[in-house]
């Protein structure tokens, strides 16, 4: 949710924003497709488990270094265009 709303406020400019909001709604749509593969071989829907708790902080750190590696990329590439955001 912070990521798309950078990236909204940026008027859809934030290049970076972006790359991290498209990384977490993939990660979403994996926990989702899982939490359902789950539900279907009998287990429970949700799992809060120390592993999933685990990777989530390490999805949630991936996005956030992603987002500012790709930050770094392009404000280099176009120091001008990083100046308005």
């Amino acid at each position: 949710m912070f990521f798309a709303f950078v990236w909204r406020r940026s008027g859809g400019r934030d290049k970076a924003a972006r790359l991290a909001m498209l990384s977490f709604v993939g990660a979403s749509l994996m926990w989702a497709v899982d939490c359902v593969a789950s539900a279907l071989e009998g287990g429970p829907l949700l799992d809060f488990s120390r592993e999933d708790a685990v990777l989530g902080a390490i999805v949630l750190a991936f996005g956030s270094a992603l987002y500012a590696a790709a930050r770094v990329v392009y404000c280099f590439r176009r120091p001008a265009s990083c100046a308005s955001l």
